[in-house]
């Protein structure tokens, strides 16, 4: 064989020999079978493979060849990075400090799987963040927005770790908006995720030029998507055009906010209308069975004969025509053959012929007195 003819275990002169020849990741070697020669052999951190010399583990995001033995790390495989071969943690593993841990929300066995910050839930036996810890975009478990922090890579994306030197928390930068203890991009910027832009709203447009759209029904507001033109009693959000009903608000605590009808008006299917005994230009603004009865611009929703108002409706009294139990006024029902239905007081109650309302039965009523008095005989009175 002539010099510079060289192949992976051939004799060789010296290293030049087997990284021109045989393998750019090969050296020459003393032959440990017979010390006076030396022979063309992988380098330290490469096996040979196939007549050439692999590179095997890898670190973390260095470059890799595929194949067995590949990357150190067990939950680490070779991923083409655009053309750039590197070793990357395996789907539902992420890099927790150089090692590929199971991330948060996903499946493990033991606390020993997980990312740093959680524990491996008994129940669900999924990957579950400690208390002061929420889940970050990446899969690690980062201290939530206003807990006590050392640094900024102790918090939760796009939050910074600020403060005075004594009491340092996490909070979220100035571009953000803090949702369900997250950082969040707001309507209207750039993003790359879906699960990065505020809630409601969704990462929209052509790739590297897209940004936080709010959904159908929402509307941004200062790079919130609140809800616009909501039903009643759906969830919303304060705001211009938050209700869809003219005559109704958005009323309540933050996160149980509903549309609720105005003060004067109350719901009946699915509208606001103008209560009973309520000041009226119209009678298609009145609750059903009434109307809008006196002078222009001083009319008021009366109802009409055979109801009552209750409750800002016009319920049908005892003993008349209806088709459906709503119809009725308190403690009757709407019962009888269909097309002679009539409203019929409960149980224990009867109809009062001058108002048309089911009262308690007065005898229900003597009866509870006559059982109290006898309770009241055996009860000895203490005279102090």
């Amino acid at each position: 064989m002539r010099r510079g003819e060289r192949a992976l275990g051939d004799s060789c002169f010296g290293d030049a020999d087997c990284v021109t020849n045989a393998d750019p990741n090969s050296e020459c070697v003393v032959d440990h079978e017979s010390p006076k020669n030396h022979t063309c052999q992988c380098k330290k951190g490469f096996v040979e493979d196939a007549l050439r010399c692999r590179k095997v583990n890898a670190t973390l995001h260095e470059y890799c060849e595929p194949g067995n033995g590949a990357c150190q790390d067990p939950n680490a495989e070779c991923v083409d990075q655009q053309g750039w071969v590197t070793c990357e943690c395996k789907q539902e593993f992420v890099d927790d400090g150089g090692i590929c841990r199971v991330q948060a929300g996903e499946n493990c066995t033991q606390n020993e799987d997980c990312v740093s910050n959680s524990t491996c839930h008994p129940i669900t036996h999924t990957c579950s963040c400690k208390e002061s810890f929420v889940a970050d975009t990446t899969g690690l478990c980062k201290l939530r927005i206003g807990f006590p922090c050392k640094e900024t890579e102790d918090c939760f994306s796009n939050a910074l770790c600020t403060g005075n030197a004594e009491a340092l928390t996490c909070q979220c930068k100035s571009e953000f908006v803090l949702q369900d203890q997250r950082c969040k991009v707001p309507a209207g910027d750039t993003c790359s995720t879906m699960d990065i832009c505020v809630n409601n709203a969704f990462c929209n447009g052509s790739t590297g030029n897209q940004t936080c759209s709010c959904k159908p029904a929402f509307v941004s507001e200062e790079g919130i998507c609140r809800m616009a033109n909501a039903e009643l009693n759906k969830e919303c959000y304060p705001g211009d055009s938050a209700c869809r009903d003219p005559n109704a608000k958005c009323v309540g605590d933050e996160g149980s906010r509903t549309c609720e009808c105005n003060s004067g008006f109350v719901a009946e299917k699915g509208i606001c209308k103008v209560e009973a005994g309520g000041m009226c230009m119209t009678t298609d603004i009145c609750v059903l069975n009434s109307v809008c009865w006196g002078t222009p611009g001083n009319g008021q929703c009366e109802c009409f004969n055979g109801y009552l108002a209750e409750e800002g409706l016009c319920k049908t009294k005892a003993g008349e025509y209806c088709i459906d139990k709503t119809d009725c006024t308190s403690h009757a029902s709407c019962k009888g053959e269909t097309g002679l239905q009539s409203c019929q007081c409960d149980e224990g109650y009867e109809a009062d012929s001058s108002t048309g309302r089911c009262s308690e039965s007065s005898s229900l009523t003597l009866s509870s007195l006559s059982m109290w008095l006898s309770i009241r005989q055996d009860v000895d009175i203490i005279v102090p």
